[in-house]
């Protein structure tokens, strides 16, 4: 049986081979769509972040930035640096025997 591939062989292996192809570019060209669709949402939504401040903040915005996106700052305190890092005082622990456990046990149950 595997001694010999026929032409037959090769021509279903060729059409096993564009049949995976093309469902690879199908599902490729779906996420495409997905992620073009998602950077479309991005754009809007910084367009409408833009129209809102200019509005709303214009105001409020510094005079030396000439381009509002510039003004615009996001408030992150977690990447701001700590200046309470510093090494806490070195923690020291005392061990107490607790007065429950004063008396050995054998004496406790009368050995």
């Amino acid at each position: 049986m595997w001694d010999q591939l026929t032409r037959a062989d090769i021509e279903r292996v060729k059409q096993r081979l564009a049949a995976q192809r093309d469902e690879m570019l199908r599902r490729h060209t779906e996420e495409l769509r997905g992620l073009d669709a998602e950077e479309a949402e991005l754009e809007t939504l910084e367009q409408l972040l833009l129209a809102f401040t200019k509005k709303h903040l214009g105001h409020l915005m510094s005079e030396s930035a000439s381009d509002p996106e510039q003004a615009l700052t996001v408030h992150n305190p977690e990447a701001e640096p700590r200046h309470d890092d510093a090494v806490p005082p070195r923690l020291q622990a005392h061990h107490q025997l607790s007065p429950n456990f004063g008396v050995p046990l054998r004496k406790f149950i009368g050995r």
